[in-house]
């Protein structure tokens, strides 16, 4: 969606994080006696896009 808009805005992997939680809650269902983590951690990655810029020193 982002590649509609200007200026091209900055995003996270919402389907990668997706993915990841269907895939946590389907192995607690299908063995909910196990053991399972209080948290998930996922890789993260900066991509820097036009919406991505330092800090304006002056007015505008």
């Amino acid at each position: 969606m982002d590649g509609n808009l200007w200026p091209r805005l900055g995003n996270i992997q919402l389907q990668k994080m997706g993915l990841i939680a269907v895939e946590a809650v389907l192995r607690r269902v299908a063995r909910p006696d196990d053991r399972y983590p209080r948290q998930i951690v996922i890789e993260t990655e900066l991509v820097i896009r036009k919406s991505t810029a330092a800090v304006s020193t002056g007015y505008a």
